[in-house]
């Protein structure tokens, strides 16, 4: 029988183990592995905006497969002042050198301005703040200036003023600052957590993010499985590498500002994509934002419109009706029919651009001209549900799934009515797409009939213990929704037309096979209807015609300048086909 004082020293036993248990633990982490823990316990006890302090890089790919830092951390250095000792310091001198306040708080702001080499914006702010020091005798803080870099604060800390402190920060530096801004995306508080708001830092934000938010403070849970809590962490660690080509995507991004600056329209966007992976070689809309000042943006500059947003595309959707006559054997590029500039379709007449009649002609006469007439001959011809059936089989009622935010579904419910809603689909008019739903179903008739995904991140590199990867790769389907002679046939209208059509084929490469197609379309109204006067260009190239490397998709909306399409887009386009040839060396093909 256990009698109680056996009882009782039994349970002092157990106390007793464990606070030996406690002291041991306690010693492995403040002792023996006390730099280990400090780090990893560093990384997650949570101050004001450190969930930031570990996040993950997002990397370019040069045309090479080296990588070029698209964002990352950057550490920073708060200057500030301890006015209390400051004013310590003041007595002393004055008691030596006889200077009073102002002319020492002038040398010292001398001091600081030489060493920043600050503009005049940043001077008059560090005025405002040397005056205000007076009235804060009594603080031990007050912050001076932002953002110094490592070279500058190793400068003040050579001052060796006491009363001059640093604080050092991380903060999320792009050394591109404007470049794929829109892809690359940027951080903004979500309450008060910063987070990713747009582009890949929000698409991405758990990766790059590497689970911050999942314990706020390391040791407390020190005694339920420390090692779980640093390993979960560590799991999620991921930087992002992207396919965007840095050089490629400055040329496009200069392109598409000349372009909206010329035509005054109220925005330009641009795709390069490779037209059988998916994979997005440069993707930029203007205006856009500046990571490095951000304060004189409109909201709406941060919106990536290629992904957000839909349009009706007008005439650049003809091929696609095209390739459904051709496919089902119904038309050819040299059927004919008779053009009288107009066509009935039961109480609506349908006019060409001009409303001028050309007479008995072929299609491909019909996709050079742009004539409407042509494409509402074909769509009665095949008829709604063949239109249908391909239209859908192109992917364009549904998204890409393309790896950024907030991508805009097709509106395509047109496809499910009659006779008069698909003679205007057939032209480009009654459905509207996103530009990066356009080029994926437009690239089908370019690739040989393949559906692919468009993306604009190839890999993501994951830490756990040693470096692993997890590459993405472009899924493509496996059965041609097209015969590859359809394709053949599509190719060579397009390349016809800007041999011979575009531009009246003044800029014809003599070694290069380019096809191409122009759009015009009005700009629909949220009342419905459209919107007086106001037009979307858009513009679909790929070369070379027979192999294509790359397909690019341009758009400007509400020109100010230009007519149509073929003066404000096809110049651009022509001189990126230039550039894309000479930087990427592509062999010619004629």
């Amino acid at each position: 029988m256990i009698t109680f004082a056996k009882r009782i020293r039994i349970v002092s036993l157990i106390f007793v183990s464990i606070a030996l248990i406690l002291i041991v633990k306690l010693y492995i982490v403040q002792v023996a592995n006390h730099e280990n823990y400090l780090n990893l316990g560093d990384r997650q006890y949570i101050k004001k905006n450190s969930n930031i302090n570990d996040r993950g890089d997002i990397y370019f790919t040069k045309k090479d497969g080296t990588y070029i830092v698209a964002a990352t951390m950057q550490e920073e250095y708060t200057l500030y002042i301890n006015p209390k000792s400051f004013f310590t310091f003041i007595k002393s001198v004055k008691n030596i050198d006889k200077k009073s306040e102002d002319q020492i708080l002038g040398d010292l702001k001398s001091k600081v301005i030489d060493i920043l080499k600050l503009d005049a914006a940043g001077t008059e702010d560090l005025n405002l703040k040397i005056l205000k020091v007076k009235d804060k005798k009594n603080d031990v803080y007050f912050e001076l200036v932002k953002g110094l870099n490592e070279e500058e604060q190793t400068k003040i800390k050579a001052l060796q003023l006491e009363f001059l402190g640093l604080g050092k920060e991380k903060k999320r530096f792009y050394p591109g600052n404007e470049l794929a801004s829109n892809v690359i995306g940027t951080l903004g508080f979500k309450g008060d957590v910063l987070a990713g708001r747009y582009g890949l830092e929000k698409q991405y934000e758990n990766t790059l993010a590497r689970n911050d938010k999942a314990y706020s403070n390391f040791f407390v849970d020190l005694f339920s499985g420390a090692k779980k809590v640093i390993s979960n962490r560590d799991a999620l660690e991921g930087n992002i590498y992207t396919t965007i080509e840095p050089i490629v995507q400055k040329e496009l991004e200069k392109k598409l500002m000349e372009i909206n600056n010329k035509q005054s329209s109220d925005l330009t966007g641009g795709i390069i994509m490779d037209p059988y992976t998916g994979e997005i070689v440069a993707m930029a809309k203007v205006p856009t934002f500046s990571h490095d000042d951000k304060k004189d943006y409109d909201i709406s500059n941060y919106k990536n419109d290629i992904v957000e947003s839909s349009y009706e595309m007008g005439s650049i959707i003809k091929p696609l009706t095209m390739s459904v006559g051709i496919d089902t054997d119904k038309v050819h590029k040299d059927s004919t029919y008779n053009d009288a500039g107009f066509i009935k379709v039961r109480d609506r007449t349908i006019y060409n651009f001009d409303k001028k009649s050309r007479g008995v002609i072929d299609l491909q006469t019909a996709l050079s001209q742009s004539l409407n007439t042509g494409f509402v001959y074909v769509a009665k011809v095949v008829g709604n549900d063949a239109l249908t059936k391909y239209f859908t089989s192109y992917g364009l009622r549904e998204k890409t799934n393309i790896d950024l935010p907030n991508e805009s579904s097709p509106l395509t419910n047109n496809l499910d009515k009659g006779d008069v809603e698909h003679a205007t689909i057939s032209f480009g008019q009654g459905i509207a797409m996103s530009p990066i739903g356009t080029i994926r179903a437009l690239s089908v008739v370019i690739n040989g009939g393949y559906v692919v995904n468009p993306h604009v991140v190839s890999k993501i590199k994951y830490e756990i213990g040693n470096t692993s990867e997890t590459k993405i790769e472009p899924v493509a389907e496996k059965k041609s929704v097209l015969k590859q002679t359809t394709v053949d046939e599509i190719r060579s209208m397009l390349v016809y037309n800007v041999d011979n059509a575009l531009l009246d084929g003044k800029r014809k490469n003599p070694r290069y096979s380019i096809g191409a197609k122009t759009g015009t379309a009005q700009i629909a109204s949220q009342n419905g209807g459209y919107i007086e006067g106001k037009n979307i260009h858009t513009f679909i190239g790929f070369f070379p015609a027979y192999q294509p490397k790359f397909v690019v998709f341009m758009y400007t909306v509400d020109p100010k300048v230009s007519r149509y399409a073929s003066e404000s887009l096809a110049n651009p386009f022509l001189d990126l086909s230039d550039f894309l040839i000479q930087y990427y060396e592509i062999q010619a093909d004629r």
